[in-house]
């Protein structure tokens, strides 16, 4: 509930770490093993849904998609 209120409010980059943690426990819930196809599609699902986690850069110079992509699979 909380993360969707964030969603609404556009406040999720406040709410990223259980944002992402939230997703890998679903994702993880219907299937397992992912691939790398898998981690893509699932970050763009993740900026779609919150559209202010979306970012050109980051300061370590990866793009959101692949920021999403990193801590997704230290989650999973």
């Amino acid at each position: 509930q909380k993360i969707l209120n964030a969603r609404d409010e556009g406040s999720s980059i406040r709410h990223r770490s259980e944002i992402i943690r939230e997703t890998a426990r679903f994702f993880l819930s219907l299937k397992y093993w992912w691939s790398s196809a898998d981690y893509t599609r699932i970050s763009e699902l993740v900026v779609q849904q919150f559209a202010d986690l979306k970012e050109d850069t980051t300061p370590d110079g990866l793009t959101s998609y692949r920021r999403i992509q990193r801590d997704l699979s230290m989650c999973a």
